[in-house]
């Protein structure tokens, strides 16, 4: 099988770049995925909450346009968002709150009572002051996956899942991509492999670049009376825990960040096995800071990865020393608010259009020189 384009993963990243190329002119495009179904990892394991609030100014920039272009469809909500800090958490509100104006996102500063006034279930909760985001807000993420599915096959761009890659080779011009039922040639080759990103890269003998994957988990509480779905998300940065409204329950994280090894678990899909102790630190950090939480309980809890660089960019870009091969990686928890227009970042790279010098630097692969040198 022969294409011009072929894109690895099939998670949000992968498939709004073959989307953008697409809708750009670029038809000759293939997408494949390892998994025989799509959603099985991080684009189908996370809050589906749309922030534009981080305190990195090229991530803002992405997050606002992202963000923009999910606005248009029926499966956005903007809900707004709610950062709450205390302590030294008020200098970290002061980088994103800086960083947004940057990017030219709106935001605004309340003291407790208004950002109760806006989640009552916050009344007696440990912070002292919110930053408030009304343009941030709340994404179905299976409508997303269906909405970029449905555009592919609007431009007959084939999506093939169950075809995890056993080897990649390259003569000349044109790689050679094996999977367990079929090669493929391509003549440009986009890594979109999300937390197999590096283990993708070493197959290609791309120039190294060290991920890290780290699993967190979501738990989904029963249904609690008062929870409005136009609630804003909240983000407590001082206790590291955040919740949105899902369906009249909430959906939690206590923001747990442990290192995922893959080569230790090749056999299992990384978001099926739970940590117990995860449970736990939820309800005590509940306990602690949220006194109105008494009454919501936990029942049920999946996880998913997150996987990042050691600067928290994104690595998007054209490989310094493998030319043709392009990284779209390492989203760490930015993949749902980013994923547009991060595949317009990606298609820009791959058509070999103009980019702005300072995000092509921010988000270039080979920007670890002094600490990684090319695979073997």
């Amino acid at each position: 099988m022969k294409t011009q384009v072929l894109v690895i993963g099939g998670g949000f990243a992968g498939l709004s770049t073959a989307l953008r190329l697409a809708e750009r002119g670029m038809k000759d495009v293939v997408v494949i995925e390892q998994e025989k179904a799509l959603g099985g990892h991080a684009s189908g394991r996370n809050a589906g909450m749309i922030r534009q609030s981080v305190a990195d100014p090229f991530l803002a920039a992405l997050a606002r346009e992202g963000r923009d272009l999910l606005k248009r469809r029926k499966f956005f909500i903007e809900s707004g968002s709610l950062l709450l800090a205390k302590g030294r958490s008020g200098a970290e509100l002061d980088q994103i709150e800086q960083a947004m104006k940057e990017a030219g996102v709106k935001s605004k500063r309340l003291p407790c009572q208004r950002a109760v006034s806006r989640v009552p279930l916050l009344e007696g909760a440990d912070f002292e002051e919110a930053l408030f985001t009304p343009t941030d807000g709340l994404v179905d993420i299976e409508a997303l996956l269906k909405y970029l599915l449905s555009r592919l096959k609007h431009f007959q761009i084939p999506v093939i899942c169950g075809s995890g890659v056993t080897g990649i080779g390259k003569e000349g011009n044109v790689f050679e991509v094996r999977t367990g039922k079929r090669i493929l040639f391509c003549e440009k080759l986009v890594n979109a492999a999300g937390a197999w990103a590096g283990i993708l890269g070493d197959k290609a003998g791309a120039f190294q670049v060290s991920f890290k994957a780290y699993r967190r988990h979501l738990f989904l509480s029963r249904p609690l009376r008062g929870v409005k779905r136009d609630w804003p998300f909240v983000w407590d940065l001082s206790h590291q825990l955040y919740f949105r409204p899902v369906k009249g329950s909430l959906l939690l994280s206590p923001c747990d960040k442990a290192l995922f090894s893959l080569e230790a678990n090749q056999a299992k899909i990384p978001g099926e096995k739970t940590d117990p102790q995860i449970r736990e630190e939820l309800n005590l950090k509940l306990k602690n800071f949220f006194p109105d939480f008494k009454k919501v309980k936990l029942v049920s809890v999946k996880a998913g990865l997150r996987t990042m660089v050691r600067d928290g960019r994104f690595v998007v870009g054209e490989d310094k020393t493998l030319k043709g091969f392009f990284w779209v990686a390492g989203l760490g928890g930015h993949g749902v608010t980013t994923c547009l227009s991060v595949g317009e970042l990606a298609a820009r790279f791959i058509l070999g259009k103009k980019v702005d010098g300072a995000l092509k630097e921010a988000f270039s692969p080979g920007r670890f020189k002094e600490e990684y040198a090319p695979a073997c």
